[in-house]
C-alpha cells in the first residue's frame, strides 16, 4: 500500500511541478501583453478624447464641415496632443511618463483624422472640378 502512496504522491508532484511550469509560461506571456494593451486602450482614450473636444466644442468648417475646436488659432487636439508627448520627452511623469506618451498619440491621432478628412475633402471636390485631374 506504500508503494501505491508513493506512487501518486510522485505522480501528483509532477503534475505539480508542470501546473508550475505552466503558469509561470502563461504569466511571463501576459506581463509581455499588459503593456501593449494598456498603451492601445490610453491612445483610443485620448482619441474619444480629442473627438468629443471637437464634437462637443468645434464649430464646423465652411468648406468642408469638418468640426473642430481651436484655442487662439491651433487646433485643440494638436496642442493637447504635443504637450502630453513633450511632457512625456521631459519626463513630467517620471516612471509613468509613456502613459503621457500614449494619451498624447491619441490627441495627434484625432488631429490628424481631421487633417485627412479635410485634405480628402478638397481633393475629392479638386477632381470634381477637374475631371481629367
Amino acid at each position: 500500500m506504500a508503494d501505491v502512496s508513493m506512487s501518486r504522491w510522485k505522480k501528483s508532484e509532477e503534475a505539480l511541478t508542470k501546473a508550475r511550469s505552466a503558469l509561470a509560461r502563461v504569466k511571463e506571456s501576459v506581463t509581455g501583453v499588459v503593456p501593449h494593451v494598456v498603451g492601445a486602450a490610453e491612445v483610443f482614450v485620448g482619441a474619444v478624447g480629442a473627438g468629443f473636444i471637437d464634437g462637443c466644442y468645434g464649430t464646423a468648417d465652411a468648406t468642408t464641415g469638418v468640426m473642430e475646436h481651436k484655442i487662439m488659432g491651433v487646433p485643440t487636439n494638436l496642442g493637447i496632443g504635443g504637450v502630453l508627448v513633450i511632457g512625456a520627452a521631459v519626463g513630467v511623469a517620471g516612471k509613468h511618463s509613456n502613459h503621457l506618451w500614449d494619451l498624447g498619440k491619441g490627441f495627434l491621432a484625432g488631429y490628424g483624422v481631421n487633417l485627412g478628412l479635410t485634405l480628402g475633402y478638397e481633393r475629392k471636390n479638386s477632381l470634381s472640378m477637374n475631371p481629367g485631374t
